[in-house]
């Protein structure tokens, strides 16, 4: 009998971290590649990103979720992401997993969409409206991260080769990039400005059960948190339908 995958993604807002007070015991913690990474960071704020997601990673190895000891790769079963004053940590049990985090806000979509979206999804949308079209593009966005990071594909994957569908649940992607393996993953709306996905890349996917949980202020409580909305993606392989423009 296989065991069963777990899928665990904890996010935390950065004050609720209080990251001033925990770095000091934090910093010896982490790898001497990690260690030399902070310190080249200049920027205050991506400074409190890093140590967000490190800190996430050693709580979930507390609760017996991963390893959090790494050094300048992330292993296969973590991954990290920021957004502004946010940052998430996922876990699984097996395989390899990404997730991607994005703050809803104010930028240009419709000019992000002609390098993320394929032609069917701007063509929705162009026929939405308002905020329904923010959050449809940055779950969009957020699916696409994630599978690159999953794929370890980076920026070598084409964004647009990639087609989600959020009803019935469906992800379509070129042959080739998850060999071997299948692949399942949840688009989610953690709040009604703040965009999340995590993409799992296991023989197993498809049955992978998916948890939810939100940092709090209280050190190291993690409470059960589902999305205001959750779609599961089922992966489908197939050869890119559309010849893209570079």
């Amino acid at each position: 009998m296989s065991l069963p995958v777990y899928v665990d993604v904890v996010f935390a807002d950065l004050p609720s971290l209080d990251l001033d007070h925990v770095q000091s015991q934090l910093l010896p913690r982490l790898s001497l590649e990690d260690r030399r990474r902070y310190a080249s960071i200049r920027r205050p704020l991506r400074q409190k990103q890093f140590l967000a997601g490190r800190l996430l990673a050693l709580e979930g190895e507390w609760r017996g979720l991963g390893p959090a000891s790494f050094g300048a790769q992330l292993p296969p079963a973590l991954n990290i992401s920021h957004s502004g004053q946010w940052a998430a940590c996922a876990f699984a049990s097996q395989g390899t997993v990404g997730c991607d985090l994005e703050r809803i806000g104010p930028r240009a979509v419709e000019a992000l969409a002609e390098v993320v979206c394929s032609p069917d999804e701007q063509a929705l949308l162009t026929r939405s409206v308002g905020a329904d079209r923010k959050q449809l593009f940055y779950r969009y966005w957020t699916v696409k991260e994630a599978m690159s990071k999953t794929c370890r594909q980076g920026l070598a994957l084409d964004l647009r080769t990639i087609e989600l569908s959020l009803e019935p649940g469906a992800l379509f992607y070129p042959s080739g990039i998850t060999p071997e393996s299948a692949l399942a993953g949840v688009s989610a709306l953690l709040l009604p400005d703040l965009a999340a996905a995590v993409m799992l890349s296991a023989v197993q996917a498809r049955e992978a059960q998916w948890r939810w949980w939100r940092h709090t202020a209280r050190a190291g409580e993690w409470l059960p948190t589902p999305p205001l909305e959750a779609t599961v993606l089922i992966g489908r392989e197939r050869l890119a339908r559309v010849a893209l423009a570079t």
